[in-house]
């Protein structure tokens, strides 16, 4: 699943007006190994929550509440 999104996000990338960058999603993950991840409402089409668990991360809710911020931990 991450690679169908991550195709036409990385293609489309210079064409969405989305402040920051989009990275493909395995490359990420061999860069950083720790990170925040801000996911606020968890469902299925929150895909990049469930790969990182599927992967192996250690998340830790982060700002003290269920405000969707994450301490992502890479094993």
């Amino acid at each position: 699943m991450p690679r169908l999104l991550d195709s036409g996000l990385l293609r489309g990338r210079s064409l969405l007006p989305i402040r920051g960058r989009i990275e493909n999603y395995a490359d990420f993950l061999r860069q950083y190994r720790r990170f925040w991840l801000f996911c606020p409402t968890p469902g299925p089409e929150q895909w990049t929550l469930r790969q990182l668990l599927v992967d192996g991360a250690h998340m830790r809710p982060g700002g003290g509440g269920n405000d969707g911020l994450y301490d992502v931990a890479i094993k």
